[in-house]
């Protein structure tokens, strides 16, 4: 009877020891599981800022086609400074100048092509598996407007040298 309650000591303390593990995996497993929830998360807000960056580009360039397509515009009339009594007053001419008739500009000779220069296509990134497909819908649309409107900017740039 002796052996036997040795043995069973013995399994108790491998049981306990088998518990205390079984504890210490439950843990490790409980942090890396609140780990990967709040690293899933830093991951939406960072492509959340990324998709709202891409939105102000996207403005911003649809701000600078918009100034470059209007023509240039002219003062309507100019300053003109005057010192009374040392002090600097800026006020219009009450009087429209007259202007000089401009001499016609000499015809200019078309200028000469410019080899043709294509960027490099670079392969696209595989998509995150953490990112929800909303996420990546968004930036891909972002992405695919930024490229459309540069590419318009592109051509417009040649097709004005």
């Amino acid at each position: 009877m002796n052996d036997s309650n040795l043995t069973l000591d013995e399994i108790a303390l491998a049981l306990a020891e088998m518990a205390g593990r079984l504890g210490r995996i439950e843990q490790a497993q409980e942090s890396l599981s609140s780990s990967l929830v709040r690293d899933r998360e830093i991951q939406r807000q960072a492509l959340g800022l990324l998709v709202q960056l891409l939105e102000r580009q996207t403005d911003s360039l649809k701000r600078i086609e918009a100034m470059a397509a209007m023509p240039p515009q002219e003062p309507s009339q100019p300053r003109r400074q005057a010192v009374v009594k040392g002090q600097v007053m800026v006020a219009r001419p009450k009087a429209a100048p007259i202007q000089m008739a401009k001499p016609a500009l000499a015809a200019k000779a078309p200028p000469a092509p410019r080899p043709s220069v294509k960027p490099k296509e670079e392969p696209p990134l595989p998509p995150a598996s953490e990112a929800e497909p909303e996420i990546e819908q968004q930036i891909s649309e972002a992405i695919g407007s930024i490229s459309a409107m540069l590419k318009k900017k592109e051509t417009r740039r040649r097709k004005s040298s």
